[in-house]
């Protein structure tokens, strides 16, 4: 799992969010 992630972070772009980050974001693009 811990290679697995190590691989997807060093794509350009590729953001790991907390589900009170998401929420904020998804709230903020509603609006």
């Amino acid at each position: 799992f811990r290679s697995a992630l190590a691989h997807i972070q060093k794509h350009p772009g590729v953001l790991f969010w907390t589900g009170e980050q998401i929420l904020d974001w998804y709230l903020a693009q509603r609006c």
